[in-house]
């Protein structure tokens, strides 16, 4: 595929994706739910009006207990063609430590899903759908020691979640990643005897831990590698912002934000750092697919035979 080729792929990914959001800004504001926009997509919606050009999900923050509300709205809410999945829940598509909406119809692969995981009982390779992340962010304590502490046990725990639901591949890999992947496998495969959904017994410690701080003079996105600590009064109350053809809320001093994590944020980057996921195939779910990389045992390859 040519960048020509490549470049429409992504901005298709991307139209479809933005309907997600959309749900999600409606929701939010049929049930009084507050959501922001964060790291990428709002680095989007100030410089580009919308999308990075290259970017190829959605990212959006809320407060831990908005999340925890817009999990209990009616399915029903969120159409035939989307869903929100919450890391407790036993979606064989997810396989992160925080929330997502899903579009249901739409499938994706990348490299990384072909080398390095599988499913534990058909040995199929990972893949997942057209997504937007919902980091949740906690309430945090102000004592660094404490902080400290609790960004170190949360980033093992959040290691452990993928292990817990599909298998580390050993095929092709370097001794010192096989001999980690075999010990991976091992703990998921003994966490799966004892528990039908090891994963939700992990998030269910990670929520507990991050939690755990009656001060609430910070808030904190733990499961974000961006996970730095800020006042509220520099979230709140949010603005609105043009992103697409649509509006959506964005930290107050999302100036100050962005500079802490890109510096210089309206200057773009080299070409060489306009980083995005290696796909070998897409599917869409709306009659179109792309086939990338038909690579051996992909979506790709099954899909040209």
């Amino acid at each position: 595929m040519n960048q020509d080729s490549y470049r429409e792929m992504i901005r298709a990914i991307q139209l479809e994706t933005l309907k997600s959001l959309k749900k999600l800004d409606r929701i939010c504001e049929k049930y009084q739910l507050q959501y922001f926009a964060y790291c990428g997509t709002l680095l989007g919606a100030i410089r580009h009006e919308g999308f990075v050009p290259w970017d190829d999900d959605l990212d959006i923050g809320m407060m831990r207990e908005d999340f925890e509300k817009l999990c209990q709205v009616p399915k029903e809410e969120w159409g035939d063609d989307t869903i929100l999945v919450a890391p407790t829940d036993d979606c064989p598509i997810h396989d992160k430590i925080f929330g997502r909406v899903y579009r249901k119809n739409s499938i994706i692969q990348s490299k990384c899903d072909i080398d390095e995981w599988k499913a534990p009982k058909t040995g199929e390779p990972f893949h997942t759908s057209l997504m937007c992340d919902i980091y949740i962010f906690d309430h945090t304590s102000a004592e660094k020691k404490d902080n400290a502490w609790k960004k170190k046990k949360l980033r093992r725990l959040a290691a452990l979640y993928k292990p817990m639901k599909y298998c580390a591949r050993t095929k092709g890999q370097s001794f010192k990643r096989k001999l980690k992947a075999v010990v991976k496998n091992i703990y998921g495969y003994t966490a799966r005897l004892v528990n039908p959904n090891p994963a939700a017994c992990i998030s269910e410690k990670y929520r507990k831990i991050a939690m755990g701080s009656l001060d609430d003079k910070y808030i904190c996105c733990y499961s974000s590698r961006y996970s730095y600590q800020y006042r509220p009064d520099e979230f709140f109350p949010l603005v609105r912002k043009k992103f697409e053809d649509m509006e959506i809320w964005v930290p107050k001093n999302y100036d100050a934000f962005l500079t802490e994590l890109y510096k210089d944020y309206m200057k773009l980057p080299p070409e060489e750092d306009r980083y995005h996921i290696q796909f070998i195939y897409v599917n869409l779910g709306n009659e179109k697919t792309f086939v990338i990389d038909p690579i051996l045992g992909s979506l790709g390859e099954q899909s040209q035979k």
